[in-house]
C-alpha cells in the first residue's frame, strides 16, 4: 500500500500482512495522537503489529511521538514480524 506525503496523526494496529511504502521519511509521517489507547497487553504504542500470521514491511516513512503515557513507538507481538527500511523511528 502506498502512502502519500503528509502527516497522519493516528494510532495504528495491524493484524494482517501488508507492505506500507511512504513517499520518504521526511515526507510521510505517522504521528502519535494526544491520547493513546492501550492494547490488550496494556501497552500504549503508535504502531502495533500483532498476530502469528501477520508479516508487515514498512519503508520510506517516519513514526514519531511523544505522546502522554507512550510505552512503545512500534510494538510487535503475538508472533508477528516487521521489516523496516529507510525509516525514521
Amino acid at each position: 500500500m502506498k502512502v502519500g506525503a503528509g502527516t497522519f496523526t493516528e494510532q495504528i494496529t495491524l493484524t494482517y500482512s501488508l507492505t506500507l511504502v511512504g513517499a520518504g521519511a521526511g515526507a510521510t509521517k505517522i504521528v502519535a495522537p494526544a491520547s493513546l489507547v492501550a492494547n490488550d497487553l496494556g501497552a500504549k504504542d503508535i504502531v502495533g503489529v500483532r498476530g502469528a500470521a501477520t508479516s508487515v514491511r514498512m519503508s520510506n516513512l517516519t513514526v514519531s511521538g511523544p505522546s502522554q503515557g507512550l510505552t512503545y513507538g512500534i510494538f510487535v507481538f503475538g508472533g508477528a514480524t516487521l521489516d523496516i527500511a529507510d525509516a525514521t523511528i
